[in-house]
């Protein structure tokens, strides 16, 4: 099934060329199909790219989602002119009366939220530490990382950061060569399992046909 978006974002395009199923909204509104409604609040600095990512893994799925774009009205990050935010993006309040099934938020600071007792640990290991983190419920999941990066995203952040003069870390198990040049990209399919169950277990499954007032 397709993912629903503006013909005019720069991520039809992408998708498209990957032979990805997207659907503008005008031809969608003619399928007799109550589609899964997710909003996506970007807070990430590279806007354009993280929205083609989840867009992607989105995607990768048999239902229909129709995907909606948040900003915040309080904040707008350097990296993203307000053109393309008023073009493609909403606001809460311009969102507010809207049935929405599921929300991705990224990009938000979080931490020590694996601590707190109402939740439980779904992922963790030695040296990360948690890394998936849901309420009893599985209404609320918390992800500590980015499975939707493409395979240089994280090369990018680390070269920028060394620039910077920042003291960081070389990503572990990460660069398949002494160089940094050549990146291992192992985590496509888990992001994609991820996504897909998080789509069918905790928003498709739990989801009513009708919204009653």
């Amino acid at each position: 099934m397709p993912i629903v978006i503006d013909s005019a974002l720069p991520a039809y395009k992408i998708l498209s060329g990957e032979k990805i199923f997207v659907m503008d909204k005008a031809r969608a509104v003619t399928q007799d199909i109550r589609p899964i409604e997710i909003a996506i609040l970007n807070l990430m600095p590279t806007k354009e790219e993280t929205e083609t990512q989840f867009m992607r893994l989105l995607s990768n799925s048999p239902l229909q989602v129709n995907v909606t774009l948040l900003s915040t009205e309080s904040y707008h990050g350097k990296h993203t002119t307000e053109g393309y935010l008023g073009k493609f993006y909403q606001s809460f309040r311009n969102v507010q009366s809207k049935h929405f099934d599921g929300m991705i938020v990224t990009g938000a600071p979080v931490e020590h939220i694996e601590k707190i007792p109402s939740l439980k640990i779904l992922a963790t290991s030695a040296r990360a530490g948690a890394s998936i983190v849901a309420s009893k419920d599985d209404s609320q999941v918390f992800v500590f990382g980015h499975m939707e990066y493409d395979r240089d995203t994280l090369k990018k952040e680390y070269e920028r950061d060394l620039k910077k003069g920042l003291p960081i870390q070389k990503p572990y198990s990460y660069f398949a060569d002494k160089s940094c040049e050549k990146v291992k990209m192992n985590w496509t399919s888990t992001a994609n399992l991820f996504y897909n169950n998080w789509l069918n277990y905790c928003v498709y499954q739990v989801t009513p046909y009708r919204f009653e007032d």
